[in-house]
Order: C-alpha cells, then structure tokens, then sequence
C-alpha cells in the first residue's frame, strides 16, 4: 500500500474507525455469545430429557424384573453419547441400581430429592466432572424410581468460546478490509485538505507580495465539496489580493494627504506673526494671541500690523471650510490684510480693499469672517470694523464684561459690500479680549457647547488679567470643558490690554 500522509485528519480518523469497530465488534460477541449460550442450554436440557426418558422407559422392565446387567449395559450405551457425563438409575428409596460414575456415585447426585412424577433440571458443581446440567425423570411416575442424567456444561462453555473466537478472527478480517478501504477514502479527503492547509499556511508565511501557490489541478477540477472548498479558497484568495491592493493605494493615498495636511499646517502657522516682533519696542499695551489648531486644518488666523509709531493694527479671523484651500485662503487673506493696512488707517477702508479683492473671481465661494481693530497707544483709543466675526469683549478693570455689537457681514461674498468703522475707549487695566468660534463651539462628552454665555462669564470671573494669563486662562479653561472630546475646530484667540491713562469717552 502506498505511504499515507500522516495528516491529523487521517490519525484522528483512524482512530474513531478503531474506537467504534472496537465497540461494535465487542457488543456483538457479546450478544452473539448469549444468543449461543442460551441456544446450548435449552439444547442440552433437551437432549438430556430426550435421554432420561428414553432410559426411564427401557429401565421399567428391568427395574421391575432386577435384571441390573442389562440396566447397565443399556446404562453405558448412552453414557457414550457426545456431552452426556453420567448416569445414574435410583430406585424409589433412592437407592443407585446402575450408574456410570466410578468409583461411587458423588453425594451431590445422590442428595438431590425426587419430586413427583414431573421431570427436573438442575445445575450441579461436581467435583472432578465441573459444571453439570442435571436431568431428572421419573420412572413410571416415580413409583419405580428415577433416572438422572448429567450433560457437560464445560462443553457448552467451550463452543461458545469457539464460536466467539471465530466471531473475532472475523471481525479482525472485516476490520482490515474496513481499514483498508478508510485509508483510500480518508486519503482521498486528507489529501487536498493538506494541500489547502499548506497553500493557506504559505500564503501566512509570505504574505500578499509574493505570487500565488498553484493548487493541485485535479482538487480545483473536483465536483464534490473539497472541489468546492478549493474554488472558494482560490476566489477568496484573489479577493484579499485586491483588497490588499486597494487597501495599499489606499494608505498611500492617506499618507499624501496626511503629508500636505502637515505643510498646510506649517504654512499656517508659519504666516502667524510673533507678537513682539511685530509691536518693536516699549508700549503702553499688552498684545497676546495663541491658535490651538484641531486635527484637520482649518482656516483660523491672527495678526498685529504696525501702522506708524503710534498705530497698531490687530486682526483676527476665520476662513470658511478645511483643509488646504482653508489654508491658501488664508494666506491670501492675511497678504491683503497687510497690504491694505499699509495703504489705509481706517479700519472698514482696509476690509473694504481686502473684500474687493476676494470676491474677485471667487469661484469656489469661500469667505472669511474678520475683525479689525486699530489702537492708539498713547491713548487706548480704538478704532474697529467688523466683517461677520463672533463680537469681541472688552473687560473693563473694575471686572465688568462688554460686548461689542455684531455687525458687517462676511469678505469674500461680494464685492459691493460695505464695512463701518466704530471707536472705543479703553482705560488704564482694560482689556480687548477677541476670539473665534472654535471657542464657544467647543463641545463636552455629553455634546454641549461652550457657548457664548459661558465665555461672558468666565471672563468676567478672570477679569482683566495679564494678555498672557487671560489667553492661558480661557485656553485652559475650554481644554477642560471638552475633556478627551476632540476639537472640531482651531481654537483661537487674542487679547488687548491698555496699560496706559485713556483718551476719554469717544
């Protein structure tokens, strides 16, 4: 026979065929054994009656005529038959007349009582004859005595192990026919089962880059359920190729875009100005801004412009939409900022200029929300125009919180839209505080917002701090609100802080 595979199938196989012969096998000698011993028995039983009547009625005569050497002699012809042990003829007192035991009849035989005319079967032990299967018969009723004869129940007991010995020799022919026939079949399963583990096991050591392990041609062409299982295996093989593919174009994708996310957010964080830089030198007032930007790229900005020895422009915005169009819009807004700042010292001329310049051949419609303020720092006076932004607070020292109107409407929108310019004053200790949605829109774990009320109130809880420790405050205190929540948007944010003696009410 060919070598087999030794698979675990096939082990594992094998020896459930071998546990269940085994127990077939065993349950079957055991029911054919019975079934012989039980058909023994009842033959034995009968044969012995067969011969006890048969002597009871040939004894009568002799019996009655006391011609005990023909007794015997008929004793001994019978005593010869296969499976009989002994003989024995009573009288009615019980006393033996004939018998084949030598050299005396064995006390068991002779304690046994007779009881009536009915005949009797009895199992005996006897030593030096083992296990008896004792007839009785009545001769003429009993009235003459009776007959005994002991059938061999050895004899018994010996064909019924022959007869389970040739149960099992055939048994072990049928089990290796069976085994036989097992391996072949077992084979025939294991096989392309192997092949399939090996192919699988394969294509996890080599991973999706390397070529595919050609199946077994005739386990692809089977049209039983391994076949089945094979084309399966082989399309979802393909499948996970392709999946793989995409998935790769994928990541690739995702890592480019990742990758220009990270210059745009280069980009906008380097246009934003270092504050310091940007006042040079000693004045009468506090300037601070900080952007805290989210995941995605957003389009929020500051920026503070000098615009004469005595004139600072302070900026903040919002540009519509994410990404890097957020980012280049805000680029282009901040340049025209700076060159309208430098052509302009009213507020609403310069958002005018910059509005014009956006809506120009906008054709992707973006806008920005920006507010624009102008300090004098000699005097804390405050010249502001507004275009669409969330309305600033200014804090005054005494604790008190205002709120600017809102008013202007969007850049980038249309080129007819107009801006106003407003003024304000700020005395020595008060403080501009300004800011984009980002702040107010934050949300917590259980989705509120941040509000605009919960801004009033926290600033005038703060009150007119330090630029810095307002900025570090507020930022501290919304990082706080939305938890582990992540930030939809950039978080920005700027503060003004007069130092010096006011101007006077406008």
């Amino acid at each position: 026979m060919a070598a087999v595979r030794r698979s675990k199938l096939f082990t594992r196989t094998l020896v459930i065929l071998l546990a269940v012969f085994a127990v077939m096998a065993n349950g079957a000698s055991l029911l054919s054994g019975w079934e012989l011993y039980e058909g023994l028995v009842a033959e034995y039983r009968s044969k012995g009656r067969a011969i006890a009547r048969s002597i009871a009625d040939s004894a009568v005569d002799l019996v009655l005529a006391s011609d005990l050497e023909t007794l015997q002699a008929t004793v001994d012809q019978f005593a010869e038959i296969g499976g009989v042990s002994y003989v024995l003829v009573q009288t009615a007192d019980g006393t033996p007349v004939a018998h084949t035991f030598v050299p005396e009849v064995p006390v068991e035989v002779l304690e046994l009582e007779p009881r009536g005319q009915r005949s009797r079967v009895t199992d005996l032990d006897i030593e030096g004859y083992g296990d008896i299967i004792n007839v009785t018969v009545p001769v003429l009723g009993g009235l003459a005595g009776n007959v005994h004869v002991g059938m061999d129940f050895d004899r018994i007991e010996r064909k019924i192990w022959a007869g389970v010995l040739r149960m099992q020799l055939f048994g072990v022919l049928i089990l290796g026919a069976t085994v036989a026939v097992a391996v072949v079949l077992v084979r025939r399963i294991s096989r392309p089962l192997g092949d399939l583990t090996e192919h699988a096991n394969a294509l996890a050591e080599a991973g999706l880059d390397e070529p595919p392990r050609p199946l077994d041609p005739a386990t692809l062409a089977s049209t039983d359920e391994i076949g089945d299982l094979a084309r399966a295996f082989v399309r979802m093989e393909g499948e996970l190729r392709d999946s793989a593919a995409r998935l790769q174009d994928a990541a690739a994708t995702q890592e480019r875009i990742e990758s220009e996310l990270r210059i745009a957010r280069e980009i906008q964080t380097g246009i934003l100005p270092k504050i310091e830089s940007a006042i040079g030198g000693r004045v009468p007032f506090e300037i601070d801004a900080a952007m805290k930007p989210a995941r995605e790229v957003g389009g929020d900005f500051y920026d503070v412009i000098r615009a004469g020895p005595d004139h600072y422009f302070f900026a903040i915005g919002d540009v519509s939409g994410k990404g890097i169009p957020a980012c280049l819009f805000m680029a282009v807004t901040m340049t025209l900022l700076r060159i309208g700042a430098a052509e302009a010292r009213d507020p609403a001329e310069v958002l005018r200029r910059v509005n014009r310049e956006l809506s120009r051949d906008n054709d992707a419609c973006m806008f920005v929300t920006l507010f624009l303020g102008l300090i004098e720092a000699r005097t804390g006076r405050i010249a502001w125009a507004n275009g669409g932004h969330n309305p600033p607070y200014v804090i005054r020292s005494n604790g008190e919180v205002e709120t600017l109107p809102a008013d202007g409407v969007v850049l980038g929108w249309s080129e007819d839209t107009e801006f106003h310019s407003h003024e304000l004053n700020l005395a020595g200790g008060d403080e501009f505080f300004l800011y984009t949605d980002g702040v107010t829109e934050a949300v917590d774990p259980a989705g509120r917002l941040f509000s605009d009320e919960r801004l009033a109130h926290l600033l005038g809880r703060l009150g007119a701090e330090s630029a810095s420790e307002l900025i570090g405050n507020v930022l501290k205190e919304v990082d706080g609100f939305a938890a582990d929540e992540p930030a939809a948007d950039d978080v920005t944010v700027m503060a003004v802080r007069f130092k010096g003696e006011s101007a006077g009410e406008a």
